[in-house]
C-alpha cells in the first residue's frame, strides 16, 4: 500500500509501525496492515493523490523479536496469583518456595522473573 508522509517535522521517524524515517511528502510502499493503521493518523500519513513518477522504497516489516516468547511469558506472569506463581516455580525449576518470604503477588512474581532471566524458559 502506498503511503505518503505529510508531517512537517524534519526527518519524521515512525517507531510505531516500524517503517523508519520519512521526509516531507515522501511516498513508501508499506505492508497493508501497517498502512491501514497509519492512515488513522491523517495529520501525518495519507494515500498519495497520484501515482509516483519514480520508484518508491518498499518497506520490509521488521523480523519478529526473538524475545517474543519471553515477553508473552512476562505478560502471563503479570496476571498470575501467588499460588499460580508458586506452582510455576516449583514445577519449572523444581524449587520449594517458602511463601513467608513473599508477602505480595509482586514479590513472588519478581522472584519468578529473576529465575526465568537467569535460567530461561
Amino acid at each position: 500500500m502506498l503511503i505518503q508522509c505529510i508531517s512537517t517535522r524534519p526527518d519524521h521517524s515512525d517507531l510505531t509501525y516500524g517503517t523508519g524515517k520519512w521526509n516531507f511528502e515522501e511516498i513508501k510502499d508499506v505492508p497493508d496492515d501497517a498502512g491501514r493503521k497509519m492512515l488513522d493518523h491523517r495529520d501525518v500519513y495519507v494515500r498519495p493523490a497520484t501515482e509516483p513518477n519514480t520508484p518508491v522504497a518498499k518497506v520490509v516489516p521488521p523480523a519478529p523479536s526473538q524475545d517474543a516468547p519471553l515477553q508473552e511469558f512476562y505478560d502471563q506472569l503479570s496476571v498470575m496469583t501467588k499460588d499460580q506463581t508458586r506452582d510455576f516455580i516449583e514445577t519449572k525449576f523444581n524449587l520449594k518456595v517458602d511463601m513467608r518470604k513473599y508477602p505480595s503477588d509482586d514479590a513472588i512474581r519478581g522472584y519468578a522473573r529473576m529465575l526465568v532471566d537467569q535460567f530461561g524458559l
